[in-house]
């Protein structure tokens, strides 16, 4: 069976995108635990880098994933933009050369964008917690904040 660990973006004192009174990592923990009750009712093991809103270093973050035998890492963002008009969702991988990530960031990217998001692909992007993790990993951007 797949161990897959969920990355609740930011938390605590990191609060990430902020409008009004909105807060990325409320947003990304609300969304993140819909998403586990899901993967939990398929069967898949899954494990979370915090459950409430506590400041997770990203050091340990990734340390979760390569001490915890993960076979997937997926961190949960929301985007902000100066542009309020900008809209839709992307997929993060380190570097585009392991095909599982790459996999993984395009089923992502292409079931999210059938259910209404626009699709703003597939990109590489040098984040710490997808850099340093040693199972396949992406960095989902959820909609702008």
């Amino acid at each position: 069976m797949v161990k897959v660990l969920i990355d609740y973006g930011h938390g605590g004192s990191d609060p990430g995108a902020v409008k009004g009174n909105r807060y990325e990592s409320h947003d990304v923990l609300c969304i993140g635990k819909k998403i586990v009750a899901k993967l939990k009712q398929a069967g898949v093991t899954v494990g979370e880098t915090r459950t409430g809103d506590s400041f997770v270093s990203l050091e340990n973050r990734a340390n979760m994933s390569n001490n915890g035998n993960y076979d997937l890492f997926v961190s949960l963002h929301r985007n902000s933009a100066a542009n309020m008009s900008a809209t839709g969702m992307e997929t993060f991988v380190w570097r585009k050369v392991s095909s599982m990530e790459l996999n993984l960031a395009n089923k992502i990217q292409s079931k999210v964008a059938s259910i209404g998001f626009v699709d703003r692909g597939v990109k590489e992007g040098d984040f710490y917690v997808i850099r340093e993790t040693y199972c396949p990993a992406v960095l989902i951007e959820m909609g702008f904040i």
